[in-house]
């Protein structure tokens, strides 16, 4: 069979199907090579940004290396134990700023916070070529793109190539100004210290006006006025607060929220925000700043003085200017091994906390709300919790005993198995050398190996901080036993009366005629309150418990010298106490009014009946010990016979009901009980003034007159020095709606301590002033007491709160158990600043970081935030007037807080020493010196020199990213104690 051949027109479609095959498979490679080259573009474009993320993470580790360099540099810092760095100088506290010199101005007008650029000044290893440079692929970073932090106020910050930094170039082996190059980094460095933390900063518009409650938050930035954030820009409004806040606004809880406060301000109280970042603030700024009347208005000037994120290490950092044993530089006082502790919190609530061998021993202040455990409802953490922060065990009686037989030093410290206590960081922050002041000779020889205990005045001054804290008036006593034969106690002051003073009287009694009937002896308790009328809600709401007055010992050999002839016995009242009246009572009480003795009185028949009579036939109104009485025949001649007597063991003590046991709170010698010893001594010699009464009744003038013999306290409040001697000069002058006794410091002092009372030089040879001298300089002595003590200028007593402190410098009302002194933070010379560095109001988290605390090295204007509103007297409503000053005066320098008394300048108009301490109050607790906080703009470039090129001009982009940072530094240590990354899309 013939096969005919394939037409031309099949030939043809064959050659269209294969030509369209071909073609298929032309398109379908040349589409396989277009996606694999932008696959591997992409591929490459990802890699270059990975890279450049990976240089802008090692880029910020880099910038950090660097700001820590700065602290371990020997030109800064002395190395005084492993891993910690003392500043050699105040001015070494501060980073130093390194700018490009165009920047330095900027820094100066508009951009306060710009402290650094990556210049070769801050790293030798910068380059010089300006990021504002275009690369070869034409890409460059110029100051617009700079800006984005918002970290200016008035005009944008940068407007300038001059201004902006220089690359850092990085190879394989780091930093390099040559090639080979692997990518570039280039960063501004701010100094955030100096900013508020709008998280924690101001308090919300309901408060307006309350200054109690304002006040009550001045222990953090909350307490800051956002009105007066900076005397440069124009707004920061409290409804922005409002807003962060509206969960504890709305529940009307935000004071409570602040003040209960356990997690260092680290997050939002329960339904509170907080901004997350710098761009959550920028986006806020720039959404509502430029809308004039908007609601939640941050006006975006204010950007240049507040933050979204702080960090501070809430740990002591004074370096005391005396090293001794007690007062040490604390961040060098490291652990020799781990400790875990477990903390009690006030809710209820336990955490624990750990310190690993080389920390610091003092790792972090101590909270003062913590003394709410005295307050607290009875419960099993109650006890511990005390035993633990305090060092104190409870007695049956109601009172405490301290368990150690001294108070450690922190040095002694190292090895325990604890965090030091209340009392051990006390005796580390007052200047030992301004404690234990006691007298060599005189009647105060009889307590001076009591007075010369440091540590038994320091209890004494940490029973009064607890006393002035805590509610009602029954004073803290604490038992402490420095030796297995010598217990001693510690009493706290509260406001109540206090012995001021015995008086010695003997009245002659004669008949019409001017014969003499009876003579008879008197010890009359004088006895005042030193304290002002009760300022707070708190105070005078504060109910007192039942006081009385009790005898100790015995009068021996009384001696009426009528006529000037000696040897006219008379009849001890009191004989020596039976062995089955061990506490001498029966007779030997009076009872007080604890509300009395605002002014110095005797004890009067206004107060309860007492069980201590005076003469049957005495008419008078005063109270006392009548000591011994008999008859003595004869004329009395012009001058009126004196008197003598023997005391033996004598002794007046003050003591109060606690529902349980009488507890001596006060005495004329010693602590009341049996320290020292022998009270007055066994043969101590007490002289007699004498009045003479025709009238067969006498009244209240008897006992008083020119030449009335007393014992004297030179404080109501302790016995140190004392009792002295003295005489009245004159009978006392009358106040108006006062009894006569008002004026009893027309006492003059037949001896003493060397100087006028109580300007008086401490043990190391410093003169500090009085609680009157620092009001306004009234002087010293008894004048300065009398002005006090007669309530001519009532004003300048202190005042006691009887609520938990506000800030650390409310320390200022509690008696420092040294005659007229208050804990002083008035004074450049002041030996109880340090207070302020190793105590805190909040519980900070378990390491000690917190959020939302000022550097008062570098915070500058933003002061006047907290300045404004700051309450002039604890407890009243008036506040500081003009405010620029003190923040001028401030820094910026310091070490610590315990530098602000010599910062702060003196008030002329203050009227009181409150007044003085006013801005302390406002800075001491919310101010810190010891942490750097930094933010880091930093732009990463991957990439690489063009082939043959050496030059890092070449540079080729490949990739690019940028990242905030915000960071904080300990400055003694170099650690970093916190840090939060953000990556900035652009």
């Amino acid at each position: 069979m013939r096969t005919r051949p394939p037409s031309a027109s099949r030939r043809g479609s064959a050659l269209l199907v294969c030509l369209a095959v071909v073609l298929l498979l032309a398109v379908v490679i040349v589409a396989f090579l277009s996606q694999a080259q932008l696959n591997r573009q992409t591929e490459n474009s990802g890699a270059a940004r990975t890279k450049a993320e990976i240089l802008a993470r090692s880029g910020l580790d880099y910038a950090v290396s660097r700001l820590i360099a700065e602290i371990t540099d020997p030109a800064n810092s002395e190395k005084v134990a492993d891993g910690v760095y003392r500043p050699l100088s105040g001015e070494k506290m501060r980073p130093a700023p390194q700018l490009q010199r165009a920047a330095v101005n900027l820094r100066m007008v508009h951009v306060p916070g710009l402290l650094k650029q990556s210049i070769a000044a801050f790293d030798p290893a910068a380059s010089a070529v300006n990021t504002a440079t275009a690369d070869k692929s034409g890409r460059s970073v110029g100051p617009k793109r700079w800006n984005a932090p918002m970290f200016y106020f008035s005009q944008p910050q940068f407007t300038s190539a001059a201004q902006v930094p220089d690359w850092i170039y990085f190879s394989a082996d780091g930093p390099s100004r040559s090639a080979p190059v692997l990518g570039r980094i280039a960063f501004n460095i701010y100094e955030i210290d100096g900013l508020l933390d709008v998280n924690v900063a101001g308090y919300p518009v309901q408060l307006n006006g309350d200054i109690d409650a304002i006040n009550s938050l001045k222990a953090t930035v909350a307490g800051a006025d956002v009105k007066k954030i900076s005397r440069y820009i124009s707004y920061l409004d409290q409804s922005l607060v409002d807003n962060r806040s509206r969960g504890s606004v709305r529940s009307e809880a935000y004071v409570s929220s602040v003040r209960e406060n356990t997690n260092g301000f680290l997050a939002p109280a329960p339904g509170d925000t907080h901004f997350l970042s710098r761009l959550d603030l920028v986006r806020y700024a720039i959404t509502f700043g430029f809308k004039a009347g908007a609601a939640n208005q941050l006006d975006t000037n204010a950007m240049a003085f507040v933050t979204a994120w702080s960090r501070s290490l809430d740990a002591p950092s004074w370096n005391p200017p005396a090293p001794g044993e007690a007062n040490l530089f604390a961040p060098a006082i490291r652990r020799t091994s781990d400790v875990t502790i477990t903390d009690y919190l006030l809710d209820g609530r336990t955490r624990t906390q750990k310190w690993k061998k080389g920390d610091a021993v003092a790792a972090r202040r101590f909270p003062l709300s913590r003394i709410g455990w005295f307050d607290h409802a009875s419960s099993d953490n109650r006890a511990r919790a005390i035993r633990q922060f305090f060092g104190l065990d409870p007695m049956p009686d109601g009172t405490w005993k301290y368990f150690d037989v001294r108070i450690r030093t922190l040095d002694e410290l190292r090895t325990a198995d604890r965090e030091p206590n209340f009392f051990e960081l006390l005796k580390a922050g007052i200047a030992s050398g301004s404690l234990g002041r006691a007298l060599p000779s005189g009647q105060g020889r009889l307590s001076a190996d009591r007075d010369g205990d440091k540590d038994l005045q320091v209890l004494r001054i940490g029973a009064s901080i607890i006393d002035a804290a805590t509610a009602g008036n029954e004073p803290t006593i604490i038992a402490f036993e420095p030796s297995v034969d010598r217990t001693r106690f510690a009493c706290g002051v509260k406001d109540l009366p206090y012995l001021y003073a015995v008086r010695f009287r003997q009245i002659v009694k004669t008949d019409a005629t001017g014969t003499v009937e009876r003579i008879d002896q008197f010890a009359l308790p004088i006895l005042v309150n030193p304290h002002a009328s009760p300022a707070t809600p708190e105070a005078r709401q504060a109910t007192r418990p039942a006081v009385r007055m009790r005898m100790i010992g015995t009068i021996e050999n009384p001696v009426a010298d009528a006529g000037g002839a000696t040897g006219s016995p008379l009849e001890s009242r009191f004989p020596k106490s039976a062995p089955d009246d061990p506490q001498s009572l029966g007779n030997r009480i009076l009872e007080v009014d604890p509300a009395a003795f605002r002014t110095p009185s005797p004890i009067t028949s206004r107060q309860p009946p007492d069980a201590a009579p005076m003469p049957p036939d005495f008419a008078g109104t005063y109270r006392g010990f009548w000591l011994a009485t008999g008859a003595v025949g004869g004329d009395i001649v012009a001058n009126a016979p004196g008197g003598r007597a023997n005391f033996n063991r004598f002794n007046l003590v003050l003591e109060y009901w606690n529902g349980r046991s009488w507890i001596i709170y006060d005495a004329l010698v010693g602590d009341g009980r049996e320290d020292p010893a022998a009270g007055l001594g066994e043969t101590v010699e007490v002289e007699f003034a004498s009045t003479t009464e025709k009238n067969p009744k006498p009244d209240d003038a008897s006992f008083t007159g020119a030449g009335t013999w007393y014992l004297v306290k030179p404080d109501p409040r302790t016995n140190r020095w004392g009792p002295l001697r003295g005489q009245t000069a004159s009978r006392p002058t009358e106040v108006p709606g006062e009894p006569v006794d008002a004026a009893t410091s027309a006492i003059r002092l037949e001896e003493g301590p060397s100087g006028n009372l109580p300007d008086v030089a401490d043990p190391d040879g410093k003169k500090r002033k009085d609680d009157l001298a620092i009001a306004g300089g009234l002087g010293h002595g008894q004048t300065s007491m009398g002005k006090l003590l007669s309530n001519e200028q009532p004003e300048l007593r202190n005042s006691l709160p009887l609520r938990p402190y506000c800030t650390v410098a409310e320390l200022g009302c509690v008696f420092r158990d040294q005659p007229w002194k208050t804990l002083d933070f008035a004074t450049a010379v002041s030996a109880d600043a340090a207070l302020l560095d190793y105590f805190t109001i909040n519980e900070s988290g378990p390491d000690g970081v917190v959020a939302g605390k000022l550097n008062l090295n570098a915070a500058g204007s933003t002061l006047d935030a907290l300045l404004s509103q700051a309450a002039l007297e604890i407890g009243h409503s008036a506040v500081l007037g003009a405010v620029t000053g003190i923040a001028d005066a401030i820094g910026p320098d310091l070490m610590s807080p315990a530098d602000l008394p010599g910062e702060i300048p003196t008030n002329p108009s203050a009227k009181t020493k409150a007044q003085q301490e006013a801005a302390i109050r406002a800075l001491g607790t919310a101010g810190q010196t010891r942490t750097w906080n930094f933010f880091i703009d930093l732009i990463a470039q991957s990439g690489k020199l063009q082939p043959g090129s050496t030059e890092l001009t070449d540079f080729f982009s490949e990739g690019e990213s940028r990242f905030w940072m915000h960071v904080a530094i300990d400055r003694f240590t170099g650690r970093v104690i916190g840090s939060q990354v953000e990556a900035y899309q652009e």
